[in-house]
């Protein structure tokens, strides 16, 4: 009879204590965490749609590179769609969708970042083709190579994702207060997640290393031949080139904290606050991506141009001219 009532006391004094860290999940940085996530998922939500529309109609984009470009915007839009999932766990501080839905989402949302940087990867194989091999440009990067090479990277990013962490309960909700979906850290997927992105931003980093000198080498050839319309085509080469070098940098930046955090994390879960700040910060690498392309490119921005306003010759935010 002793045994039962300590046991109830116990039971009692836990419930008393949940209720506490329910009532005070709200602490100011939570705050701050809870709406820059808003903030971020609302600007990736209205921007990438945008940009799927913006990408059809511009005219001055190769196919295959327009392909490759929906790839990167479909899965910043994925993400923004998982983390809009998360919103009422950031509020309420409790996940009220069941432990299917705990592993599902994490699962696209992973399988959502992996190939944002798998979708930049095969932007820069597409720069690097169009740089070192333009006159076979058109035979090397056909429409059906790239939507060929789209599908092939989803499919093989899912099959990877679901091996890595849906075999295993990689997500799940914490047992005790605050009811929350976590990611388990202590593990060997870790190491296996952080070696792929690892070989994966070197590659890049190897590839436009190697742009770098054949565009130094064509600008050379250019300036001795001096042939005007050739110098506008290589000056449309490089300015291409600096925007995907943009959207991988500003990549690398916001997923710096990403990846620190990851790995100096020692505790089983990661403190859930900010683990939150740094996924607003990777997933704002969705929206950039798509203020970089409206500023850096031409053609995407003559198109939202003539999007938003019924005349064609409409006044538009850093319109060019006309497109190069």
């Amino acid at each position: 009879m002793e045994n039962k009532r300590l046991w109830e006391l116990n039971t009692t004094l836990n419930a008393t204590q949940g209720d506490v860290s329910h009532t005070n999940w709200l602490t100011p940085f939570g705050v701050f965490v809870a709406i820059a996530m808003t903030l971020t998922v609302l600007l990736n939500l209205l921007l990438n749609p945008l940009m799927f529309i913006t990408l059809r109609r511009a005219a001055g984009t190769r196919c295959s590179t327009k392909i490759i470009l929906g790839s990167l915007t479909l899965s910043d839009l994925l993400a923004a769609l998982c983390q809009a999932l998360t919103l009422p766990e950031l509020y309420i501080g409790a996940w009220m969708l069941g432990g299917f839905l705990c592993v599902t989402v994490k699962l696209l949302l992973i399988t959502s970042y992996f190939m944002g940087i798998m979708s930049l990867l095969l932007l820069t194989i597409d720069r690097f083709i169009a740089v070192a091999f333009p006159l076979r440009y058109p035979q090397l990067m056909t429409t059906r190579k790239a939507k060929t090479a789209v599908c092939i990277t989803w499919a093989t990013s899912s099959i990877l994702v679901i091996l890595l962490y849906g075999v295993y309960n990689h997500s799940v909700v914490s047992p005790q207060h605050p009811k929350i979906c976590q990611q388990t850290l202590n593990d060997w997927r870790m190491y296996i997640s952080g070696v792929l992105v690892t070989l994966t931003l070197i590659v890049i980093i190897v590839l436009y290393t190697r742009i770098s000198f054949i565009a130094h080498r064509h600008a050379r050839d250019i300036a001795i031949v001096n042939r005007v319309r050739q110098a506008k085509r290589q000056q449309f080469n490089a300015r291409a080139t600096v925007t995907i070098l943009i959207i991988t940098s500003t990549l690398a930046v916001t997923w710096i904290p990403s990846i620190a955090f990851f790995v100096s994390s020692e505790s089983e879960f990661w403190d859930y606050e900010t683990a939150a700040l740094t996924d607003v910060l990777a997933l704002s690498n969705g929206w950039l991506n798509v203020v970089i392309y409206y500023l850096r490119n031409p053609f995407l921005r003559q198109a939202l141009c003539d999007l938003l306003s019924a005349k064609p010759n409409c006044f538009c935010l850093f319109q060019s001219p006309s497109p190069q």
